[in-house]
């Protein structure tokens, strides 16, 4: 055998036959190893009788991070990186070293665990579980946090994944095999911000002057507290609040957001983020809610305002106030009739009580107008100032009548005057 040089990178790295999967004819090593696992060796290949063996793995520092005799060596897994293996072989021909580089991988991911990437807070049912268990195998699970704390502990071929709060957890699994080596695996998996989660229960669209509307904790729990605030569209908190639930504000339209922080008995906490749409609810002819006409005559009859569909379970209250904010008219059913002893704007409103509870309200605008009288005054020559009242809106016959007596009562002043 020949003297070789470790620190050319291309030895130890050729197709000999006798390589055994990592280009060396001396040395048997496996390419890669994981982090934290046994039992992984480097070997000589084929061991002489009378031949000694020396052996050094450096890091990529160079430093030595085992050393030994013998045909074979363990590799050390503590740190990930490159490690090189070194051994000399002393045999009655004289020295012969060879060299191969064994990578330790990181141990996240390399089969051991099958574990989803990304959780939601707040969520369940998140497990990390053996890929392949064995018989004889068995577990111990640890699970932490960014600040390296345990969050979760555990036996067995599985176990859950806390999702009280966000950010970064590491699930790591030493396997004990039933021959007595280990084989460690590490994960992680990221619990991301609860934006919908489930932790907060809420209607996805309240309608503009209703009340009842409240998003509530889905599960609350004995010792924990909460901290809610609602914001709008601007970013302006528009409600605030403490306890499993808190009212929707719905005095203006548009999307708000309403969040929920949850504090544990244990001292973690757990947020949640849910939009909730005001629809408009309130303003002319338009909600489609009320069917109205929009203007109705002093002293007609038969004028209602009516619920534009009305549903099965729903009750309503109807008010109907003037200018002045009096009330004019009140009622309950699917329809009120519009008074109309006075001219000017009324408010018909109603507030609708849904079968759940809830209530929405509603208002619209209705002008009751002056009736057909029209008030003439008339001038004529000497004649003195009369005053005659027509109609708007009569009959052909009424409206022939009236023009008649209109011309006769201008007839007095309308003498022609004599030529000079």
């Amino acid at each position: 055998m020949s003297d070789t040089n470790p620190s050319d990178p291309n030895q130890g790295n050729g197709s000999d036959s006798g390589n055994s999967g990592n280009g060396s004819a001396i040395i048997t090593s496996p390419e890669n190893v994981t982090q934290g696992s046994t039992g992984n060796t480097a070997t000589i290949t084929e061991p002489k009788d009378g031949d000694t063996y020396e052996w050094t793995i450096t890091n990529g520092a160079g430093e030595t991070v085992a050393s030994g005799t013998g045909p074979g060596i363990e590799i050390p897994t503590d740190a990930t990186g490159n490690l090189t293996v070194t051994v000399t072989v002393s045999s009655d021909d004289g020295t012969t070293s060879d060299s191969v580089t064994v990578i330790v991988k990181p141990g996240t991911g390399n089969g051991t665990i099958t574990v989803p990437e990304n959780v939601t807070q707040g969520s369940t049912g998140n497990t990390a579980t053996i890929t392949e268990p064995k018989d004889g195998d068995t577990y111990e699970w640890t699970i932490t946090n960014g600040a390296g704390d345990t969050v979760a502990s555990g036996t067995g071929p599985s176990i859950e994944i806390p999702t009280d709060a966000t950010g970064d957890l590491t699930v790591s699994i030493t396997v004990t095999h039933d021959d007595g080596s280990t084989t460690n695996d590490a994960v992680a998996v990221t619990v991301e911000p609860g934006t919908g989660n489930g932790i907060i229960t809420t209607p996805d669209s309240v309608t503009q002057g209703s009340s009842g509307n409240t998003a509530t904790i889905t599960d609350p729990k004995d010792g924990e507290s909460y901290e809610w605030t609602i914001t709008n569209s601007d970013g302006e908190t528009v409600a605030s609040g403490t306890g499993p639930s808190i009212e929707i504000p719905t005095d203006s339209t548009g999307d708000l957001t309403v969040s929920v922080t949850v504090t544990h008995d244990d001292g973690s906490t757990s947020s949640d983020t849910v939009t909730v749409t005001v629809e408009s609810g309130t303003g002319g002819l338009g909600n489609g809610i009320i069917t109205v006409p929009e203007n109705v005559t002093q002293g007609s009859g038969e004028n209602t305002a009516t619920i534009t569909n009305p549903q099965d379970g729903d009750s309503y209250e109807w008010t109907i106030t003037n200018s002045d904010g009096e009330t004019v008219a009140s009622g309950s059913g699917t329809g009120i009739e519009i008074p109309t002893d006075a001219t000017g704007n009324l408010t018909v409103t109603v507030t609708i009580t849904h079968g759940d509870g809830s209530t929405s309200t509603y208002s619209v605008t209705v002008i009751v107008r002056s009736g057909n009288d029209l008030n003439f005054k008339i001038t004529g020559g000497r004649q003195k100032e009369k005053t005659v009242t027509g109609c708007l809106g009569c009959s052909a016959t009424d409206a022939s009548f009236m023009l008649g007596w209109l011309g006769l009562a201008l007839l007095p002043g309308m003498r022609r005057r004599k030529k000079v």
